[in-house]
């Protein structure tokens, strides 16, 4: 799929801003049941969760400010969003990226399978033993906890922090149109994936967790993969499809997942697998058609002499 550019230099943008900053409150309101379900032996009252919750949305909030306003200025940010309030005609793009970002994130847990595969054989190579058993917070929990993390720490890890490191980069590697170069995108794009899956591994272990070498390699190698898909939606897409991608990769581990095995006996098991196939296939067959879709609405668009490149991308005056 062709690349969704946004012009650099714009000015930063009001109400993308109270958009996103709307979606972080219930973002940050949603992990908690997930988070407690974590920590059992943790009982905090009700104006200490919210005391936490409120502290961390503000500052979310802040860091969605900086991140947007250095955004505009070197083409990145929220572009449907954006256009939407604007007025601006990118909303043609909106089927084929979000089948784009949907199929990603359905499809990047395919690692986890890959990972629970061949695990054991490295575990008894390297004469490891097997990590300690979790908790395992119910599906409901895990479909909150997809929505809130798809939002907040895409705002942080890609926002944020992707485009800071782009924007300071910018200054002194940048293109004739005035945006980063190439190699700086994807420089700050491996920096912050390894960022996330550092984050990750943290949370391992402050969750009792058993950090072997090899455990710990492979939480980098399946966060770090993660985080390197969603930092390239975000450059080549809008911060939009970083998000839907992250929350359909976490809905899948955190909800489908326990919604299978936490089901009580072998019939029930059956059926919630059974839907749960058939609504990821036609996720998928979606996808496929909207992303095919949108190859043909921009081969259409072009005209002779055309560049290909800028059809069908909103290019709104710095």
């Amino acid at each position: 799929m062709k690349q969704l550019i946004r012009a650099a230099g714009r000015p930063s943008p009001t109400k993308p801003y109270l958009f996103l900053a709307a979606l972080l409150v219930p973002a940050e309101l949603a992990i908690l049941p997930y988070a407690l379900s974590l920590s059992p032996g943790e009982d905090p009252t009700f104006w200490t969760l919210m005391l936490g919750a409120a502290i961390d949305l503000l500052l979310l909030a802040a860091l969605a400010a900086a991140g947007l306003f250095l955004a505009g200025r070197v083409g990145l940010g929220m572009p449907f969003i954006e256009g939407w309030t604007k007025r601006e005609p990118v909303w043609n793009r909106l089927p084929g990226v979000a089948g784009a970002a949907l199929l990603a994130g359905i499809l990047l847990p395919l690692i986890l399978l890959l990972d629970n595969a061949v695990a054991p054989l490295l575990e008894k190579a390297s004469a490891t033993p097997a990590p300690a058993t979790v908790v395992h917070p119910p599906a409901w929990q895990g479909f909150l906890a997809a929505f809130s993390a798809g939002i907040t720490e895409e705002t942080l890890f890609r926002l944020f922090g992707l485009t800071l490191v782009v924007w300071l980069g910018s200054l002194v590697f940048r293109s004739r149109a005035g945006r980063p170069a190439p190699g700086l995108l994807w420089a700050a794009n491996i920096l912050f994936a390894l960022a996330f899956a550092l984050v990750h591994l943290r949370t391992a272990s402050l969750l009792g967790i058993t950090l072997t070498p090899l455990l710990a390699i492979r939480t980098l190698v399946i966060n770090g993969a993660g985080g390197l898909l969603f930092g390239w939606l975000y450059v080549s897409f809008g911060l939009e499809s970083a998000i839907l991608a992250h929350i359909a990769a976490d809905v899948v581990v955190h909800g489908f997942v326990p919604l299978v095995t936490q089901q009580a006996g072998p019939a029930r098991t059956i059926i919630a697998t059974v839907v749960i196939l058939l609504v990821t296939l036609l996720a998928i067959l979606w996808s496929v058609r909207a992303i095919l879709r949108d190859r043909r609405q921009l081969q259409t668009a072009v005209e002779p002499g055309e560049s290909q490149m800028e059809v069908g991308f909103s290019n709104p005056a710095g």
